[in-house]
């Protein structure tokens, strides 16, 4: 049963805040015009929010804050005032004053004295934004707050406030002293200073910049509590800007001399780089500057931003839930989400900030932590999409398991104990397991049979008494890896089956394959007709798992291998989601099975230099060859997409095959004619596009595209080389992801897209992507990534188009062609320019004659479509 408690609280009209005092024994609700202080269930007072030196002298809330015992509030008008809680002590003896004249409503003065108006520092503007910091007993361990805590008892509460014109400063409570002030941070420089000169504005240009903060937050975000305090500064454009605080403070002896520094004036805070947009960049300009003889269109186009400055209200926008909230125990974690369209948590990782999407598919408006009985470590949302209220929980696993979500990480990580190496995963989506490819290093004992003639038993004697031998030496014996197939259960990650495969054999393909179950093996002929072929095509098939091996074997004896067809079947057993493997086919191939593929319902084999195209007959529990087409010389990865084939030849770069199943035959479209030693194969389409990608062994990554068309690919021969990159770090397997779009019916959703994202994994542990943009896209942030290697400094001195700059042997024998294809967009380059301050951007944007929110809003369409989380 649900029942709804009203405990004293005003239910008529808007509530700002809602917040406790003196460890939660009385409660306050804070309104637009007053606040309301509750002690247990019963409303004890009401405080109305006046200001006597004005007229007339109410005031409106825009924000509040409430630090134990103060109530720090931010009016519309543009100031801030600050009301302090009387002690309990105090209070319950007023209260039985009051009770003793016989008067059952208690005054204001009770509880709370009359607000002070905060004496800010003059001739910087209004307030838009403001945040509280409490000096506890945590603040005296953070090393930028640790002299200044010492030095300054009396300091309880530290108010960060963003005025109009653009400046930053930092206020005690109560001394009411301004310890910190930057009057630059409207531009968010990289690094953020104090400022000694306090020159007040003059004309409203300065007084009221269009770039403003609309909300502050400054935080310990990590369970630590010398974890490094950030400030997040949400601007009127939807930028996110964080920043880290550290201690510089001068050293005698260092060269300078050391000066004598007064509250935090050696506070330093240096911008995080991250690329996380809340929403679709707005612009912030004013149609035009600010004169005498045009006030009034200036005025009309501050108060398009939410301003009004010459006004009795400042702020024009009504009050709205906050979308910085910080949390301190969720499920252990302390941090900071970031609500609205694109809602993000904030943690840390090793001193430094990680933001993870929050994936739910939808806006979250509002955020608080929620600790019940049923949900101890949980919070709750409410979604402005779906117009619902959502409980959730963090979930990561109890503490000390070595599976727990770690969510403190670059990525949310869970890690699974095996026991083993693993080589490759697989996923049935249908049986919810989970297929993976594993080996443990077993003792090396060579077979006799491969060795010597099984008949000559003095030759079998001598070995067996030298391998007695070498068992008795204490030497490091040798091992060699012996493979599994093992299968999880998705849930708990139990082992439910496992394979072993033989001595010597290596498994060194594994994939999960379609293939028909219709009866193939009826050939088309000449006279059938087109619908039949069209009913073959659209045929149903199954998931089945594929894997080919190899042995290793000395010089003198030919490889071979073999191909292992497998299937997760319901297993019979008192256990609930019981699994095993099933295995269909098991055969001998005359080589090593070096890639596996599937194509329209048939199985593509690669055995070192052939490629053979199989049907399974379910009749005969058969694989049936149905054609094969010769490589050059040895093929490492192949990749098929409807009924195209492309492969990579070891030493010969990629090549391009069309499968013709009326005739049953591969036929060659095209090749890459430059000499390349191919690992991976992939496949990247936008729309009716379709694009060839590689990597090499010199960590280059290349796109080709199939244009019969263009007189210099002699009819589609030739593959035409678009781009390409090195990556620096060889890269083993693609991974396609179908890329997402914005949903038209519901602005905060997103659909998929009709073009896909290659993501892939390199060999030094980072995980990379690459997407197709669209060609105006392309031009803006190709033009910016040339404008920033010139303008911008870069780590040493290095440039950045020479550490992407292809590698190795690049000569064309059939067409000319520039050695250099920059049709790829370093990503972390351009990323950078979220990082920049907004005087450079600025600058750097003016060189490519673009608006520095065109280029943010171009980042932000390209992050909006990777679909990851």
């Amino acid at each position: 049963s649900q029942r709804r408690v009203h405990g004293g609280f005003e239910n008529r009209g808007l509530t700002v805040n809602v917040g406790t005092i003196y460890e939660g024994q009385v409660m306050v609700q804070v309104l637009q015009r007053y606040f309301v202080i509750v002690k247990g269930t019963d409303r004890v007072c009401n405080v109305f929010l006046v200001d006597p030196e004005q007229h007339p002298p109410q005031l409106f809330v825009h924000h509040s804050e409430i630090v134990s015992p103060y109530l720090i509030a931010h009016t519309v008008q543009g100031g801030i005032r600050i009301y302090t809680f009387h002690s309990l002590g105090e209070i319950e003896s007023r209260m039985r004053e009051t009770t003793a004249k016989g008067e059952t409503k208690h005054s204001m003065g009770t509880f709370v004295d009359t607000g002070r108006r905060l004496q800010l520092t003059p001739g910087l503007g209004k307030i838009t934004a403001f945040t509280t910091f409490p000096l506890n007993d945590e603040a005296s361990c953070d090393p930028c707050l640790r002299e200044f805590v010492q030095s300054s008892k009396d300091v309880r509460v530290l108010v960060c406030v963003w005025w109009s014109s653009g400046a930053f400063e930092i206020y005690t409570v109560p001394g009411l002293q301004s310890i910190f002030l930057c009057t630059s941070a409207v531009t968010l420089p990289q690094i953020m200073t104090h400022s000694d000169s306090k020159e007040p504005a003059e004309d409203l240009g300065s007084l009221f910049q269009p770039v403003y903060a609309t909300e502050l937050l400054l935080h310990r975000v990590g369970p630590n509590a010398r974890e490094p305090l950030h400030l997040f500064v949400m601007v009127n454009t939807g930028e996110l800007v964080i920043y880290s605080l550290f201690d510089y403070s001068v050293v005698q002896g260092d060269g300078a001399a050391a000066v004598e520094s007064t509250g935090l004036h050696s506070l330093r805070m240096f911008k995080v780089k991250h690329a996380f947009v809340s929403r679709e960049l707005t612009s912030p300009a004013v149609p035009v500057p600010w004169t005498e003889s045009n006030e009034s269109e200036w005025l009309a186009g501050m108060e398009s931003l939410g301003l009004r400055p010459k006004e009795r209200d400042f702020l024009v926008n009504t009050p709205k839930s906050r979308q910085i909230v910080p949390f301190d125990n969720i499920n252990s974690y302390r941090g900071v989400v970031i609500v609205g369209d694109n809602p993000h948590w904030a943690f840390t990782y090793k001193g430094f900030l990680v933001l993870h999407a929050m994936g739910t598919g939808r806006a979250v408006e509002c955020i608080a932590p929620l600790h019940i009985a049923s949900n101890a470590n949980g919070f709750v949302s409410f979604s402005s999409t779906e117009k619902a209220v959502h409980v959730n929980r963090l979930t990561s696993g109890p503490e000390g398991r070595d599976d727990r979500l770690v969510l403190e990480a670059f990525w949310p990580t869970r890690k699974i104990y095996l026991g083993m190496t693993p080589h490759n995963v697989m996923y049935h989506p249908v049986q919810r397991t989970y297929t993976v490819v594993t080996s443990v290093p077993m003792r090396y004992r060579p077979r006799l049979s491969e060795l010597v003639n099984p008949e000559d038993e003095e030759v079998q004697r001598k070995i067996e008494r030298e391998a007695a031998e070498y068992e008795k030496k204490r030497v490091p014996k040798a091992t060699q890896d012996r493979y599994f197939v093992n299968l999880y259960s998705a849930e708990t990650w139990k082992l439910l089956d496992s394979i072993m495969m033989d001595e010597n054999e290596v498994i060194i393909s594994a994939k999960s394959v379609q293939i028909s179950k219709e009866d193939r093996t009826k050939q088309f002929g000449k006279d059938d007709d087109e619908l039949n072929l069209r009913l073959r095509k659209s045929s149903e098939t199954t998931s089945v798992q594929c894997f080919g091996t190899g042995y290793i074997v000395n010089e003198d004896i030919p490889s071979r291998g073999r191909v292992l067809l497998l299937d997760v079947f319901p297993r019979i057993s008192s256990e609930p989601n019981d699994r095993k493997l099933l295995q269909l086919y098991l055969d001998g191939m005359k080589g090593p099975v070096t890639a596996i593929t599937s194509l329209g319902g048939y199985l593509v084999i690669a055995v070192s230099s052939k490629i053979m195209v199989y049907f399974y007959d379910w009749s005969i529990k058969k694989l049936i060859i149905a054609s094969f087409f010769d490589a050059q010389f040895c093929i490492t990865s192949m990749t098929s997409i409807k009924n195209f084939i492309l492969y990579g030849d070891a030493y010969k770069s990629v090549y391009f095959l069309r499968w013709r199943e009326e005739i049953r035959q591969l036929t060659f479209l095209g090749r890459d004619f430059n000499k390349s030693e191919v690992l991976s194969t992939g496949f990247l389409y936008d729309g009716p596009h379709l694009y060839l990608v590689s990597t090499d062994t010199n960590c280059n990554l290349t796109v080709h595209a199939y244009s019969p068309d263009a007189p210099e690919s002699s009819q589609g021969l030739i593959l035409l080389p678009l781009g390409d990159m090195n990556i620096w770090s060889q890269v083993q397997s693609f991974l396609p992801l179908r890329a997402c779009k914005n949903n038209p019916h519901h602005p905060n959703a997103r659909l998929p897209s009709d073009k896909n994202v290659l993501m892939f994994g390199t060999l030094t542990g980072s995980v990379e992507c690459v997407i197709p943009v669209a060609e105006d896209s392309w031009r803006r942030l190709m033009f910016l990534s040339s404008k920033m290697c010139t303008e911008l400094p870069h780590h040493c001195g290095l440039h950045p188009k020479s550490h992407r700059m292809f590698q190795g042997e690049r000569k064309l024998r059939f067409v000319v062609k520039s050695n250099r294809s920059p049709n790829i967009i370093d990503g972390d380059l351009v990323t950078r320019f979220h990082c920049l301050d907004r005087t450079t951007q600025t600058r750097t944007a003016q060189l490519v004659g673009l608006k520095a929110e065109t280029v943010q809003a171009a980042l932000y369409q390209i992050q909006r479509e990777l679909p990851l989380f």
